[in-house]
C-alpha cells in the first residue's frame, strides 16, 4: 500500500481556503492538522481495506485447496474400488479358469475309462 505523505505549509499571511502549499499556505495550524487527520484517516481505511482483501483471498485459496484436497481424496478412493474391482474380476476369472479345466479334466477321464472300457470289451 502506498502511502502518500503531504506537507501542509502555514503562514501568518496564508488562507484557510487555499491548498496549503508553500506557495499558497494556510492561515491557521488547525486547517492544516485537520486535513493532515483527514489524509491519515484515509490511508487508514486503505490500509483495512487491502487487510480485507487480502483475508478474503486468504480464506478463498483456503478453501479453493480444501475443496481440491476433498477431490482428491474422492478420485483415490474410486481408484481403490477400481482396483478392488479389477481384483475380484481377476479372481472371478482365475477360478473360471480352473472349473473349466477341471470339468475338460473330468471329461477327458470320462472318455479315457470309455475307451479302457470299449478296449476291455472287444476283448
Amino acid at each position: 500500500m502506498k502511502v502518500m505523505a503531504r506537507e501542509y505549509h502555514v503562514a501568518k499571511y496564508g488562507n484557510d481556503r487555499a491548498d496549503g502549499t508553500k506557495e499558497n499556505p494556510f492561515l491557521t495550524i488547525s486547517k492544516a492538522a485537520k486535513l493532515a487527520e483527514e489524509q491519515r484517516a484515509m490511508e487508514e481505511s486503505a490500509r483495512l481495506a487491502e487487510m480485507e482483501r487480502n483475508r478474503e483471498e486468504a480464506e478463498r485459496r483456503r478453501l479453493e485447496e480444501e475443496k481440491l484436497r476433498a477431490q482428491l481424496e474422492e478420485q483415490k478412493r474410486q481408484e481403490a474400488r477400481e482396483r478392488d474391482r479389477l481384483a475380484e474380476a481377476a479372481r472371478i476369472a482365475v477360478e473360471e479358469q480352473r472349473r473349466i479345466e477341471a470339468e475338460k479334466a473330468a471329461r477327458e477321464a470320462r472318455e479315457r475309462e470309455a475307451i479302457v472300457r470299449r478296449e476291455a470289451e472287444r476283448l
